[in-house]
């Protein structure tokens, strides 16, 4: 347990890898952290990458400052969904960036981090198809399992959660309560 109430939201976009999101969500519960929900509105339903699933949100973006979480993951969606095209979901993600608040994304959701512009000067990993994209946008790509720069914790893929998870955790323990 990590003590004192700590708060993650787990924002997911359309399409969203069930595997990744389950084994985050899974991961932080067991180690008593309230897991809250969050995509583009909160009166949608999200169907993961394989039509096997449907997920309510808890919250909508628009939400995510009033709650002050200690972290916001980002987790899969496909390259076209609608947190990849939404400026409320950029800005929030620089708000939250700005304000030191934990940022963590694996595999492609490094790419979210991409389209809100907070990569630059920052060290990542991430899915290595996607090394190109980080580095055209300022990023330093690293070859791990997970890498820590600043508030952003990133991992690379879906083998690689256990050791993201270890991380994230270990990160929200060191800072004081949001």
């Amino acid at each position: 347990m990590i003590g004192a109430e700590r708060r993650v939201a787990i924002v997911l976009g359309d399409n969203f890898d069930a595997d990744i999101f389950h084994e985050i969500k899974d991961c932080l519960s067991s180690a008593g952290i309230t897991v809250v929900i969050g995509a583009i509105r909160k009166d949608i339903e999200l169907i993961d990458n394989k039509g096997n699933e449907l997920i309510k949100p808890d919250i909508g973006i628009d939400n995510i400052p009033d709650f002050n979480f200690d972290a916001i993951v980002v987790s899969d969606g496909s390259v076209h969904d609608d947190l990849r095209e939404s400026k409320e979901f950029q800005d929030l993600i620089r708000y939250e960036h700005d304000i030191g608040t934990i940022l963590g994304a694996i595999g492609l959701s490094v790419r979210y981090f991409m389209d809100a512009g907070i990569l630059k000067n920052h060290s990542v990993t991430g899915s290595p198809e996607i090394i190109y994209e980080i580095e055209t946008h300022g990023g330093q790509y690293e070859n791990e399992p997970v890498w820590v720069d600043g508030n952003l914790i990133t991992g690379r893929i879906l083998e690689d959660l256990p050791a993201f998870c270890k991380t994230l955790m270990d990160e929200i323990r060191l800072r004081p309560a949001a």
